[in-house]
Order: structure tokens, then C-alpha cells, then sequence
């Protein structure tokens, strides 16, 4: 099971909007945002390879969820 181009985009849209809205949490502690961007694709690699290992439907639906914001979260923190 996947989930919809549509439910996909959503969830980014949702992300950006918490991004925006200066929600706390949403920027890890104490590392700084620079290093987060020189290891962006190592991270969703990482990420990717997790989701992998996650079991059964729901697992699938939520590695996807991860993805989608991580996604997110580097194309809106990661600008130059």
C-alpha cells in the first residue's frame, strides 16, 4: 500500500505550514542547520534504508509520511 500523489503533497503542504508557523521541535538541537544541508542525501539515504526495515502496511504508510517531511524540511531549511 502507498499513499496518493495527492495525500503526499498534502503532507509537505502540512509540514511547510508548521515550518511557517514557527512550530518548536521542528529544527534538531544544538546541530547546526549547515551541517544538516552538506549531508542532506546521506540523511534520506539513512531515512530511505529505515523505511525499508519498518514491517507491514502501516509501517510503509508512515515511512512514507517520514520521507515527505524530510523532503520538505531540506527543500525549505536548505536554500541558498
Amino acid at each position: 500500500m502507498e499513499l496518493t500523489p495527492n495525500a503526499i503533497n498534502q503532507i509537505k503542504l502540512d509540514v511547510a505550514a508548521a515550518m511557517e508557523s514557527g512550530a518548536v521541535g521542528l529544527t534538531p538541537a544544538a546541530i547546526p542547520i549547515d551541517l544538516i544541508c552538506k549531508n542532506k542525501e546521506l540523511i534520506l539515504a539513512f531515512l530511505q534504508t529505515l523505511v525499508a526495515l519498518l514491517p507491514g502496511v502501516l509501517g510503509k504508510v508512515a515511512g512514507q509520511v517520514v520521507i515527505a517531511a524530510a523532503e520538505t524540511w531540506f527543500s525549505r531549511k536548505c536554500v541558498k
